[in-house]
C-alpha cells in the first residue's frame, strides 16, 4: 500500500473515468502498477494546467481554486481506487480489505503535501 500511496502522493491529480471494467482488470502485479501509473499520468496534465494558472506569489487558494483542486484530486482517487478495487486479488492480504475512505485518508489526508495545502486554504471532502 505504501508504494500505491507514494504513486498517488507524487501525482495528486485529476478527473475522468476509465471506459470499461475490462480496462481496469490487470493480470499481473506489473500490469496493475502500469494501470495505476496510466491513471496518474492521465491526470497530470490537468493538475499541471491548474497549478500553472495559480499566481506563484499567492499564499492562499481562492474558494474556486480549492474547489478545482479537490475536483481534480477526486477524479484521481476515483480512477486509482477503481483499478485497485477490480484487482484486489493482486494486492497483499492487508490491502485487500482497504475501503475507499481508508485509501483516501492514507493517500491524501495524511500526505505531507496535502497538509501543506490545507495551510493555503484547501479543504477537500473526498468520497
Amino acid at each position: 500500500m505504501k508504494k500505491l500511496i507514494c504513486v498517488l502522493a507524487l501525482g495528486l491529480c485529476s478527473v475522468s473515468s476509465f471506459a470499461s471494467e475490462s480496462t481496469l482488470k490487470a493480470h499481473s502485479q506489473q500490469e496493475l502498477e502500469q494501470k495505476l501509473e496510466q491513471s496518474t499520468q492521465k491526470h497530470d496534465a490537468e493538475m499541471q494546467a491548474f497549478l500553472n494558472s495559480i499566481d506563484p506569489k499567492a499564499t492562499q487558494f481562492t474558494a474556486q481554486q480549492s474547489q478545482n483542486f479537490c475536483k481534480i484530486t477526486q477524479g484521481l482517487i476515483n480512477d486509482m481506487y477503481a483499478v485497485l478495487d477490480h484487482n484486489r486479488e493482486l494486492l497483499v492480504e492487508e490491502d485487500r480489505k482497504v475501503t475507499k475512505q481508508e485509501f483516501i485518508t492514507q493517500a491524501v489526508y495524511e500526505a505531507p503535501d496535502y497538509q501543506s495545502l490545507q495551510k493555503m486554504g484547501v479543504k477537500c471532502n473526498l468520497k
